[in-house]
């Protein structure tokens, strides 16, 4: 009987090492097929980002020529404008300095008639004018000393 449990054990001491031997092959080629995806896995992942890079650079580059176009566009219209404000400025200034040098003219012209009128008014008319103060000046200086009754 020993000879059948020495058999046995040997056996099973066989079996189990046949199975551990599996077991480590196994686990190896797992180990090895999970390394295998994950590198697969890892060098997909990169290449989506190296496109997605690619794609963001594209997209930014076709950005910046537009913006730069607009911008180009934008300056454009603004010079144009400006152009068009400053001539339209320089032509409201000259009819401004037109109407105001031709009524500043009438102005002086008014003024220089109304003057004339005046001197000649107190030329013709000084005389009885001064006439006239220096009585209203004597009667109220009289009034002024008279006794109060």
């Amino acid at each position: 009987m020993q000879d059948r449990t020495g058999e046995l054990t040997d056996a099973i001491t066989e079996r189990s090492e046949a199975v551990s031997q599996r077991f480590v092959e196994t686990t190896g080629h797992l180990a090895d097929s999970i390394a295998s995806r994950a590198e697969d896995a890892n060098n997909s992942l990169r290449a989506t980002g190296d496109n997605i890079v690619l794609g963001l650079g594209e997209r930014g580059n076709d950005m910046i020529a537009k913006l730069e176009e607009a911008g180009s566009k934008i300056t454009e219209g603004v010079v144009a404008h400006s152009d068009r404000v400053a001539q339209n400025f320089g032509s409201n200034a000259e009819r401004l300095a037109d109407s105001i040098s031709s009524r500043s003219d009438m102005i002086r012209d008014m003024l220089a008639q109304r003057l004339q009128t005046f001197e000649e008014m107190f030329t013709h008319n000084g005389a009885e004018l001064a006439e006239r103060i220096g009585r209203d000046f004597y009667d109220a200086r009289q009034s002024h000393h008279a006794p109060h009754r």
